[in-house]
């Protein structure tokens, strides 16, 4: 028997495939009839002693045949050589960066946040390899610190005080998610407009 559409389920924004999954199969039972739901623009239907495991496989099923379609496809493939790209760019800039990092005059902000700015993207481009925990230790061996100078410790008109702020944060990034916030580039450019540091 077929039943109007307020008999689906609908999931929750944030919800897991679990979580849908299980309250899916709740209210099949529940209602003693097959009830279906979209997750994620796949259409998920449960029958009264469905497991919610079978509807998280069929779920997955469905995502990696799509995902194949669309590698295989003219625009799929043209979409991962532009990523591969990338991705050798982003590691291209990446090995550059380290190498002038051992000749960087530490005591120089200006030249440290133009060397943060300089690598941010790569970082931030997922495949990059990048070496956060050397970079965190080069800086933290010379004096710096991972997110330095927050709250009240923080000195926007002191240009040494905004200087290691902006480096904290950029260390920050690198040792919580392994890449650079893409805002840390505007933050660096203000701070150079501001200060007149051209490093």
């Amino acid at each position: 028997m077929k039943h109007p559409v307020p008999y689906a389920y609908v999931p929750a924004p944030g919800e897991s495939i679990d979580h849908a999954a299980e309250q899916l199969v709740l209210r099949a039972q529940k209602l003693q009839y097959s009830t279906s739901m979209s997750f994620n623009g796949v259409k998920i239907a449960a029958a009264p002693g469905d497991k919610a495991s079978y509807l998280v496989r069929h779920y997955f099923r469905v995502l990696n045949r799509r995902r194949g379609e669309y590698e295989a496809s003219p625009e799929g493939k043209a979409a991962l050589a532009e990523r591969q790209c990338r991705i050798d760019a982003a590691r291209a800039q990446v090995a550059s960066s380290m190498l002038s990092l051992r000749a960087l005059d530490f005591t120089n902000t200006g030249a440290l946040i133009a060397w943060l700015h300089e690598i941010q993207d790569a970082t931030d481009t997922k495949g990059s390899d990048t070496p956060a925990t050397d970079i965190i230790k080069a800086f933290t061996s010379h004096g710096y610190e991972v997110s330095a100078n927050c709250g009240d410790g923080y000195h926007a008109e002191d240009k040494e005080n905004a200087a290691r702020y902006l480096i904290g944060q950029a260390l920050s990034g690198l040792q919580h998610i392994g890449a650079i916030h893409p805002i840390f580039r505007k933050f660096a450019d203000e701070w150079r407009v501001k200060f007149g540091d051209a490093a």
